[in-house]
């Protein structure tokens, strides 16, 4: 069986930046189909639910951009917004899709927009600007917002620069943000990056974070989230100081359940690495294996069944992993595509 995948990337040398792939499901194989211009570093993209329209950001600074495109003939370009930001880098929908939130990290703020029946950005309807700061001066000097998920009906929203997880009321007939009172901080200097949860554990919430390398499992009890794992996703032994991007200490890039929502896996850069976690019975994760990404800097992942299909941002590669389920362990396949700069993996429906 086939599959489509489109790959988002920085277009620093190239006019082109959404990849079209044909992922075979049976061997993990990937085929470039097609190669689009039309956004200018679209390092992170979102298909609609029913796979028409296809959303990405433009990572600009200053003027950062939402733009969509049709996917009914290659790619036919839209709309395109203004996130009245600089850097957005990550895009989600709204439980119904009827809105789309992208989250500036440069700017510390986040823009909803709501969308027309056919997919294209209409209006923005709220914007939101954190105005806080963390401990480490350099990475954290002000906010930094870098991604939102619904969970249980609430949109949370980690914020790097703050050292907090955010969580807003949303009301979709007016697309408005509302702050409620389960807002949680993660440790000092950690830098929240992305988080995910499952249906299979409602109450739990789980934040990868970016500086610290580290995975956090957060419960909800008695009215708020608190910390009841902390986990590595780099060995302990490893010497931080030497792993780098560029010349700051990132770490933790994505995270993901897998499929079954049995496994939780996460990338880290610096290290290079896959990092599989089993999701036990009562919801606290077990690290199973770390693996080589066969990259540089995975920056993004995504699970197609049981291949693991990774972007490694500064090896122009993406490369494909296979996870045993049984075992929580991952193996590479051998199979890899060249892709520039690629940034976000996202599987078609």
């Amino acid at each position: 069986m086939k599959k489509d995948l489109y790959i988002g990337s920085y277009t620093k040398d190239t006019d082109r930046g959404i990849y079209l792939v044909e992922a075979d499901t049976e061997t993990g194989e990937l085929a470039l189909k097609e190669a689009f211009g039309g956004a200018v570093n679209p390092s992170w993209v979102l298909l609609s639910k029913d796979n028409r329209t296809l959303y990405c950001v433009e990572e600009l600074t200053p003027g950062g951009r939402a733009a969509c495109f049709d996917t009914g003939n290659g790619l036919s370009f839209q709309s395109r917004l203004s996130t009245e930001g600089d850097d957005p880098c990550h895009l989600s929908f709204d439980p119904a899709g009827q809105y789309l939130f992208a989250a500036n990290y440069t700017s510390g703020s986040l823009a909803v927009f709501r969308l027309a029946k056919d997919g294209a950005l209409l209006e923005m309807t709220d914007f939101i600007r954190h105005e806080g700061h963390g401990t480490d001066p350099d990475r954290q000097a002000s906010a930094h917002i870098h991604f939102t998920k619904f969970v249980g009906g609430k949109l949370f929203c980690c914020d790097l620069g703050e050292d907090t997880v955010y969580c807003y009321d949303f009301d979709p007939a007016c697309g408005k943000l509302t702050q409620n009172a389960l807002t949680f901080r993660v440790p000092d200097g950690y830098g929240p990056r992305h988080l995910t949860a499952a249906d299979s554990h409602p109450d739990m919430i789980y934040v990868l974070c970016e500086m610290a390398a580290k995975l956090l499992a957060f419960r909800l009890t008695d009215g708020e989230y608190r910390l009841v794992r902390e986990l590595d996703t780099i060995p302990a032994g490893v010497d931080r100081s030497l792993l780098k991007v560029g010349s700051k200490g990132s770490f933790g890039a994505a995270i993901r359940f897998t499929e079954d929502g049995k496994y939780i896996l996460t990338s880290t850069r610096g290290y290079n690495s896959i990092a599989a976690f089993k999701v036990q019975e009562d919801g606290l994760p077990r690290l199973t294996d770390m693996a080589p990404s066969l990259g540089c800097t995975p920056r993004d992942f995504n699970m197609l069944g049981n291949f693991v299909i990774c972007a490694n941002q500064d090896e122009n590669l993406v490369t494909v992993l296979s996870f045993d389920a049984e075992s929580g362990t991952l193996t590479g396949t051998g199979q890899s595509l060249e892709i520039p700069s690629p940034t976000c993996i996202c599987i078609s429906g």
